[in-house]
């Protein structure tokens, strides 16, 4: 059988006294999460971005830049990570996928609540405000390699 690769787009939106924008799954160990999920095939990676945004948190987004590109350690693919900023819509779950949004510093959240990939993705997004390079690494608590 052969192996697939996952390709997975979140999206960095970053809100007042850097707080992030989070949302939490319905589903499964229903935890905070950046909006993001897996790229469709033939999807453009900003545009992948922009549809899980406005499916998961009720906004629009304008991609800024892409943070970087991420290999996952527990399975075969990469998380690529995006900043964006809120250009329209209004700010809500969708009830199906996630059943709360909102913004969240990383000190507020406790690891229990969050899973450890997205924490990561959150410390990747932090740490890196203001480059306009992309960086690539894994998805550990804390980053490596170091930002």
């Amino acid at each position: 059988m052969p192996t697939v690769m996952s390709v997975g787009v979140f999206v960095a939106i970053r809100g007042p006294d850097n707080s992030f924008l989070l949302v939490k799954h319905a589903y499964g160990e229903r935890k905070w999460s950046l909006p993001g999920g897996k790229l469709e095939q033939g999807e453009l990676v900003p545009n992948g971005g922009q549809r899980e945004t406005l499916e998961e948190a009720g906004v629009i987004v304008q991609i800024i830049r892409q943070v970087g590109i991420f290999s996952l350690r527990k399975t075969f693919g990469i998380a690529i990570l995006l900043e964006g900023r809120i250009i329209g819509g209004k700010l809500k779950p969708d009830n199906k996928e996630t059943s709360d949004c909102g913004f969240f510093k990383i000190d507020e959240l406790r690891q229990e609540e969050i899973y450890p990939a997205q924490l990561s993705l959150l410390m990747w997004a932090d740490a890196t405000e203001g480059r306009t390079m992309s960086v690539y690494g894994w998805l550990s608590v804390p980053p490596t390699p170091k930002p």
